[in-house]
Parts: structure tokens; sequence; C-alpha cells
């Protein structure tokens, strides 16, 4: 899922009222996704498609940045904007959250620290982190046995979607 999908589910979510009249639980409903859109979801939610698209970019644009400022090697490059678009990742969704507060009038337009979204701030930049090692011609994918780091690249970016859905339920309770 996009983090600007993940800022609209926190601010759904933070949204709800503490004590939702029947009113507001018959309005949540309505809204939610089928069972098996849910379930489907399971293996995208947590692909934070703003900054991974940034990322497979920057990779792309590697060999013209070689050929202009010549490193010993593009992994340099690579692992360069691997740590800056990790680093961007949780700004990225705070920007995205804020601005989404500030267009659908919630005061204040910044919460306060306690009201941030750190579930979402944490788990985007976590999955970036899986998630990219999979690009091909990133940091992790270089040298020998590329085949088996690609695997085990894939694998854990499968895994930390699964495993955040998972926990999402239980770290932000049941109304997320």
């Amino acid at each position: 899922m996009s983090i600007n999908a993940l800022t609209d589910d926190e601010l759904r979510r933070s949204a709800t009222p503490a004590n939702p009249t029947p009113e507001d639980k018959e309005r949540a409903k309505a809204t939610q996704d089928n069972p098996a859109s849910n379930r489907a979801s399971m293996l995208i939610k947590y692909i934070p498609t703003e900054s991974v698209t940034l990322y497979v970019a920057a990779v792309a644009a590697t060999p013209a940045l070689q050929s202009m400022w010549p490193k010993d090697n593009k992994t340099w490059y690579v692992t360069l904007f691997y740590w800056i678009f990790a680093s961007l990742t949780p700004v990225i969704v705070f920007l995205l959250y804020t601005a989404k507060r500030k267009y659908t009038n919630t005061t204040p337009t910044i919460p306060s620290l306690p009201q941030w979204p750190w579930w979402k701030i944490i788990a985007s930049t976590i999955a970036f982190l899986a998630w990219t090692l999979a690009v091909p011609n990133g940091p992790f994918l270089q040298g020998d046995k590329i085949e088996i780091k690609g695997a085990i690249a894939a694998f854990l970016a499968v895994f930390v979607s699964v495993i955040f859905s998972l926990l999402e339920p239980l770290i932000q309770g049941s109304d997320s």
C-alpha cells in the first residue's frame, strides 16, 4: 500500500471517536473493504510505493551519475540512495499525514507528538528497507550468488508485509 493509503488509513483510524455512536459504527462498517480485499491486501499494504518508486528511479539513474562523477563502483551510489530514501520515508509519511489533516480541516494540523502516526512511520520505513533490498541492481544484489540473495530479499519483503499486517491490530487496536 502506498504511503498515501497508509495516511488515509491513519486519518480514518484517528478520526473515529473513542465512544462511537451506532451511526459512527454503521458509517465505519460501510466504508470497510470486503474480506477478500483485506486478505489480498496483506501482501501489499506495507509497500511504501512513493519512496520505493523514487528509489527505483534513482537506481536507474546510477549509470548516468557514474559517468558524471566516477566512483570505483556503482554500489556506492546505490547504497547512498538506499539510505537517503530510507531516511526520507518517515518524513514523507508525516508530511502526507499532516497535509491530509489540513485538507480535512482536522485541528491541529500537526498533532502532538504522542498522536503522530508512529506505527505507520516505523512500519513503512522498515518495509522500505526490506522491499528495496529486492530491487535489481540494489546494494544487496551485487557480487556473487545474486539469485540466492534475490530470493532471500523477496522472501523478507513478503514476510515483513504479512507480519506488519498481522501486528497492526495488536499495536493500534481493532479500530485500525
